[in-house]
């Protein structure tokens, strides 16, 4: 499955590529509980390409990693086209099941970056902004008893509450950089964030080990691109349609 083979009446090839990449964002962006592991069999709802197969198997060799862990992990990867995984094929209601209850129990934990809980947060525990890369305990720490993150991709609105439908579609990623504090150099005037640590979990592993494939981002875009101007066409034809009325 291509991105680039498409047509633009593919609709629903085009929600679940949506889909796919709102879910692989979400595992790029959590912070992991430490204890977190994907239910047995959830790889299964993961359809892999050739490629994706290959890749699994030289993982599966090279590492101590469950196939279920291997499989999860491709998807947060985002490779699709001439990559690893087939959304179109993926059973993306099983796997909205497991990520809605792995973010209700904060098992996937995503920064709330409203406001200034996070500024006051890293106040307390650091003292203020600091250059030196979080420890996986530092940002489970830094996490704990702020509220679970907020964002949306396409449809899907992710929260406290899990994966939840919207009427209204739009693009508010998940951050990976939490706060906005002044720099410890008196002669700085820019203001930092906190970035966020991948930690040791098997998904993130294998988010890391196998990096996005570079020709795989542009079909990505395009085809979003694609799904959000046939929805604005759609807008605009009801809007036209009711101004006769």
């Amino acid at each position: 499955m291509s991105f680039s083979s498409l047509e633009a009446g593919d609709t629903s090839d085009l929600f679940a590529i949506a889909d796919c990449s709102a879910y692989g964002r979400l595992l790029s962006a959590a912070v992991f509980s430490a204890d977190y592991e994907p239910p047995d069999g959830s790889g299964d709802f993961v359809a892999l390409t050739a490629s994706g197969e290959a890749k699994a198997d030289e993982l599966a060799e090279g590492f101590s990693l469950t196939i279920d862990a291997i499989r999860i992990g491709l998807l947060g990867a985002i490779t699709f086209d001439s990559g690893f995984v087939n959304p179109v094929s993926s059973n993306l209601s099983a796997l909205r099941d497991i990520f809605h209850r792995a973010l209700r129990r904060r098992e996937l934990h995503i920064a709330w970056d409203y406001g200034t809980i996070m500024d006051a947060r890293i106040l307390d525990l650091f003292g203020g902004y600091r250059e030196a890369q979080l420890t996986e305990e530092e940002a489970r720490s830094l996490l704990q008893d702020t509220p679970q993150g907020v964002w949306q991709m396409g449809h899907l609105l992710f929260g406290p509450l899990g994966i939840l439908p919207s009427r209204s579609r739009r693009r508010i990623f998940p951050p990976r950089a939490v706060g906005s504090l002044p720099c410890t150099d008196p002669s700085c005037t820019a203001i930092h964030s906190i970035h966020l640590p991948f930690v040791t979990n098997p998904i993130q592993a294998v988010i890391r080990l196998a990096p996005s494939s570079v020709s795989a981002r542009p079909h990505l875009q395009n085809a979003v691109a694609s799904l959000h101007g046939q929805m604005k066409m759609r807008t605009t034809t009801i809007s036209t349609r009711l101004s006769y009325l």
